[in-house]
């Protein structure tokens, strides 16, 4: 089994805006897959469980704000009672370029406080991260506010492409596991 957490904030305000780019992307793995949330609920998050090649699936949405993510993470963890080689955060990148998907691990928080709360509670970080580059911030607007901001036109209407891009990628890690994964697709 795998535990695929996608970071973002909840409540409507926060619809469409970078920091939610994990939320976005684990809507869209649902949807390809006809899913739906609430198939079952754990803790404070919005999870559905389901199968993808012979797999069993848990995603969730942490329902928590992003700097408390952690504790979601590590409660749904107990539940399934899963490690954390089972676990793949997906998650908005600002130090990647828009629009590039990198999967990686056993790498810091590099200023995300999402990732930085999951570190923390894990006391790892060796979990598989799926990141979904959102660009840096022009030189006039701070990294926190730049996160919340709603993505520009241009960006949305590239969104589906790259969630695409980001789905797949995670079938391919579920399917290959880490290793081949990164020796196969990770170019």
């Amino acid at each position: 089994m795998k535990l695929i957490v996608g970071l973002g904030n909840p409540g409507k305000e926060y619809n469409d805006t970078r920091h939610n780019a994990g939320f976005i992307i684990l809507e869209k793995f649902l949807e390809k897959k006809s899913g739906e949330w609430g198939n079952e609920a754990k803790g404070n998050a919005i999870v559905s469980r389901l199968k993808l090649s012979g797999e069993d699936i848990i995603l969730a949405l942490p329902q928590s704000y992003m700097n408390l993510s952690g504790e979601v993470v590590l409660e749904l963890l107990h539940w399934y009672k899963l490690s954390i080689a089972d676990l793949i955060v997906v998650h908005d990148e600002l130090d990647i370029p828009f629009g590039t998907v990198q999967v990686k691990k056993n790498i810091g928080a590099a200023g995300h406080n999402g990732i930085k709360s999951i570190i923390e509670k894990l006391k790892s970080e060796d979990f598989v991260r799926v990141r979904v580059g959102i660009g840096q911030s022009d030189q006039k607007t701070p990294s926190e506010k730049y996160v919340l901001e709603r993505f520009n036109e241009e960006q949305i209407r590239k969104m589906p492409e790259i969630s695409d891009i980001a789905v797949e990628k995670i079938k391919l890690l579920i399917e290959h596991g880490y290793s081949d994964f990164i020796s196969k697709y990770n170019k």
